[in-house]
């Protein structure tokens, strides 16, 4: 018995099978899109899947640090409430008078959230890293007043961590670890 000679492809564009070349390319291409696509979503997936890291940076794993420091900081923003506001100085000397007022409240509640650091290696890195911040934000604060005591045209000048001022980065800390009092009162302006 002789099997019948078949063309592969014949001229009208299907193959020995009757299936149409233009359809094989347009399966071709939407399973190669199908894949980049699914691997497009990739990221998301792992980054919610169990085996992901959900540590942010900066967030602390005790929370021990943040329960002790919100109430001692809530206690220096209420001091510095019962000091006069800037707008009842009479004069550039009085004024910086004020900010030193405030400024030793401040110096006494860092100096207190720097006695109270505790929690893993990573915490302590964090927050001694935080506590600088305020300290150089501190040292702003000082620099201020001597300057606006005598002349009452000076600017506030905060320093900054890369492009991150500190008066940023010291809440963004403090807030993303529920310890939403302990950041720079907004009493300068």
């Amino acid at each position: 018995m002789s099997v019948p000679k078949v063309e592969p492809y014949s001229i009208d564009g299907r193959d020995g099978d009757g299936h149409d070349d233009e359809s094989a390319r347009s399966r071709l291409w939407f399973g190669l899109i199908a894949i980049i696509v699914a691997l497009s979503f990739f990221p998301w997936v792992w980054r919610w899947s169990p085996w992901a890291d959900r540590t942010a940076d900066g967030l602390l794993d005790d929370k021990t640090f943040a329960l002790q420091a919100e109430p001692l900081c809530i206690a220096a923003m209420a001091e510095l409430e019962a000091l006069p506001n800037a707008i009842q100085a009479t004069d550039t000397a009085e004024r910086g008078d004020q900010i030193r007022a405030a400024n030793n409240i401040l110096h006494s509640m860092v100096d207190d959230l720097e006695a109270m650091i505790t929690g893993s290696p990573r915490d302590i890195e964090n927050l001694n890293e935080w506590i600088g911040n305020w300290r150089t934000y501190m040292d702003n604060r000082d620099d201020y007043a001597d300057r606006i005591s005598v002349d009452e045209s000076a600017v506030f000048y905060v320093d900054a961590v890369g492009t991150e001022r500190l008066d940023r980065r010291i809440p963004r800390f403090a807030n993303s670890n529920f310890m939403l009092t302990c950041s720079p009162p907004d009493d300068i302006a």
